[in-house]
């Protein structure tokens, strides 16, 4: 009950403020090929934007993907394409699909994944940020 709503873990101030869930992603992190939940945004949520900074870059020997979606490896958010993970830095974008950006009718988890492919990595860690403003305040209208 993070809200203070029975129910629900999703994260909301209940206010329509921008609310930011945050994850540190490393080459090691247990099952982040399959997908790991970063965290939930409620119902009536909408995601404005991302960020991905690639702290120490991932060194797998061919590619260094890394998504953020709705679904466990889906990349409803953020493309792996959007990310240059092989290379130290700041990357940020808008929602890359519109199960990514458009209104949440439900709780929605949010995943990030790390699918290398080539020689294993032995270095990287990026910390993800997924910005996120909760319409529920906003649609709300004063009885006359």
């Amino acid at each position: 009950m993070t809200t203070g709503i029975a129910g629900t873990n999703a994260r909301d101030v209940m206010m329509p403020v921008v609310q930011t869930l945050a994850y540190v992603l490393n080459f090691n992190t247990t099952g982040a090929t399959s997908g790991v939940a970063i965290g939930i945004i409620p119902a009536n949520a909408v995601v404005t934007r991302w960020n991905v900074t690639v702290e120490t870059a991932f060194n797998a020997g061919t590619t260094n993907p890394i998504t953020l979606g709705t679904t466990a490896t889906g990349a409803e958010v953020a493309a792996s394409a959007s990310i240059t993970s092989g290379t130290a830095g700041v990357y940020t974008g808008t929602p890359a699909a519109a199960a990514g950006w458009k209104q949440q009718t439900a709780d929605q988890t949010l995943y990030t994944s790390y699918i290398p492919t080539g020689t294993a990595a032995t270095t990287g860690k990026a910390i993800i940020t997924v910005n996120y403003v909760s319409l529920v305040a906003t649609n709300t209208v004063a009885a006359a």
